[in-house]
C-alpha cells in the first residue's frame, strides 16, 4: 500500500505539465473564485456547514481557512510532519478534522486555531477522514488497510474494520461506514460486523444523501445499491484520467467527479453529462457542494476554485 501513496506523490508532481497543457473552456467561465496560499498541491477541500468558509489540505504539511464570499484566508492550521491527505468539518462547524501522511489524525478549534488533540493508532498514512453525523465520531482510512473509529472527546480507538482502508464515509444516519480501495466494504457502526463488499478498484466513495446509494470512482463513476449491493448506472467521460473525488449534491441529483485537471457534473436519475469545467493547473483531488448545492469547490494544483453548480 505504500507505493499506492508514492504514485498519488508523483502525480502531484507533474501538475504543472497539465497546466501548461489545460485552455479555457465556456466551461471555465463558470468559474467564480480562486484561492491561493498553499506552497504545496491541494489534496482536499471541505465547506463548513454554513456555507461560509473552506477547509483545504496541502502537500505543505498545512490546512488553511478561506472565507468564500471575499476569499481571504483566514487562518493556516499547522502541526502535521507531513503531507494532509484528508479534511472535514465537524457537523456543528466547530471544528476540523485531518489526516495526514504522519499516521495521525489532528482536531483543530475553528475560532481559535488551536490544536485540540491527535490521535495515534494506525500504521500506515491516513488518507481520509469523515466525522459522524452527530460529530461524536471520527472515522479515518489509512494504506495500513484499517478503518478506525475514534471518540471525538476522549480521543480513544473505539473499533478498527480491517481489510480495506484509504477511503472512508459514513451514512447519512451514521449507522453505516463504508471504507474503499480494493472493493467497498460496508460496516455496522454499533457492532462492527461486515455488512457487504462491493468488488472492483476504487479510488474515492460517497453516500447519496438519502443513504440509498453508494457512489465510486475511478475511470468512471459507478452507483450501487446500499441494500442489494447492486451496480446501478455507470457514468462514463473521464476517460484519460483517474476519478480521485467524487461527490454527491445535497439534493442528490447530481454527481461530481474530479479527474486529471477537470470537474464533470451528471445527472443521477438520467446518466446524462451535465457539464465540464476546466481552468485548473493540476490534477483534482477534492470536490465539495456548498451546502445549498449552487456552488461546488474543487482543490487542484496549489490552487482551490469555486464554481457555479447551476446554469
Amino acid at each position: 500500500m505504500r507505493s499506492l501513496v508514492s504514485i498519488l506523490l508523483l502525480l502531484l508532481l507533474v501538475n504543472c505539465v497539465w497546466g501548461q497543457q489545460t485552455e479555457l473552456t465556456p466551461e471555465s467561465k463558470q468559474e467564480t473564485k480562486t484561492f491561493e496560499g498553499h506552497d504545496g498541491y491541494i489534496s482536499s477541500v471541505a465547506f463548513s456547514p454554513d456555507g461560509k468558509t473552506i477547509a483545504s489540505g496541502s502537500t505543505d504539511k498545512t490546512v488553511k481557512l478561506w472565507d468564500v464570499d471575499t476569499g481571504a484566508e483566514l487562518k493556516t492550521f499547522e502541526g502535521h510532519d507531513n503531507v494532509v491527505w484528508g479534511v472535514v468539518f465537524s457537523p456543528d462547524g466547530k471544528t476540523i478534522a485531518s489526516g495526514s501522511q504522519d499516521k495521525t489524525i489532528k482536531l483543530w478549534d475553528v475560532d481559535t486555531g488551536a490544536e485540540l488533540k491527535t490521535f495515534e493508532g494506525h500504521d500506515g498514512d491516513v488518507l481520509s477522514v469523515a466525522f459522524s453525523p452527530n460529530g461524536k465520531t471520527i472515522a479515518s482510512g489509512s494504506n495500513d488497510k484499517t478503518v478506525k473509529l475514534w471518540n471525538v472527546d476522549t480521543g480513544a480507538e473505539l473499533k478498527t474494520f480491517e481489510g480495506i482502508g484509504y477511503r472512508v464515509a459514513f451514512s447519512p444516519d451514521g449507522k453505516t461506514i463504508a471504507g474503499g480501495r480494493l472493493g467497498i466494504k460496508l460496516w455496522n457502526v454499533d457492532t462492527g460486523a461486515e455488512l457487504k463488499t462491493f468488488d472492483g478498484i476504487i479510488n474515492s466513495v460517497a453516500f447519496s444523501p438519502d443513504g440509498k446509494t453508494i457512489a465510486s470512482g475511478k475511470f468512471g463513476i459507478k452507483l450501487w445499491n446500499v441494500d442489494t449491493g447492486s451496480e446501478l448506472k455507470t457514468f462514463e467521460g473521464h476517460d484519460d484520467y483517474l476519478i480521485l473525488t467524487v461527490a454527491f449534491s445535497p439534493d442528490g441529483k447530481t454527481i461530481a467527479g474530479g479527474s486529471g485537471p477537470l470537474i464533470k457534473l451528471w445527472d443521477v436519475d438520467t446518466g446524462v453529462e451535465l457539464r465540464t469545467f476546466e481552468n485548473h493547473d493540476g490534477r483534482i483531488y477534492g470536490v465539495a457542494f456548498s451546502p445549498d448545492g449552487k456552488t461546488i469547490a474543487s482543490g487542484g494544483g496549489k490552487t482551490v476554485k469555486l464554481w457555479r453548480a447551476d446554469n
